[in-house]
């Protein structure tokens, strides 16, 4: 999964896997997806890397040394947020996007 905010320059990489995944297991799916990034030819944006599994063992002690990653853990109070409050998902990217969507919505106090 590929996110660009064009404005800033910015690009996240995300691999998706859907089964669960060692700290080892995650450090050398993101290195992977270092080379693969290459490939698209973003040459002077800022690229960011991360990790969407099933679960991730040792989640929060990769992410004390800086890895973005997650698992469906992470996304179960965001769906019963969501649910309750009516928010979009939109929020969970604004940190990233630093602004508007492509929707024209702004992000929550920007």
């Amino acid at each position: 999964m590929v996110a660009l905010n064009g404005r800033a320059k910015k690009a996240l990489f995300v691999e998706v896997k859907w089964k669960s995944l060692s700290k080892r297991e995650v450090r050398g799916v993101v290195k992977d997806l270092e080379r693969k990034a290459d490939l698209v030819g973003l040459e002077g944006w800022e690229k960011s890397y991360g990790l969407m599994a099933k679960k991730v063992e040792e989640k929060e002690e990769l992410r004390k040394e800086g890895w973005l990653v997650w698992d469906l853990e992470d996304f179960e109070g965001l769906t019963s947020h969501v649910e309750r409050t009516g928010e979009g998902y939109l929020r969970m990217f604004c940190d990233f996007s630093h602004g508007r969507s492509r929707y024209g919505r702004g992000c929550s106090g920007r």
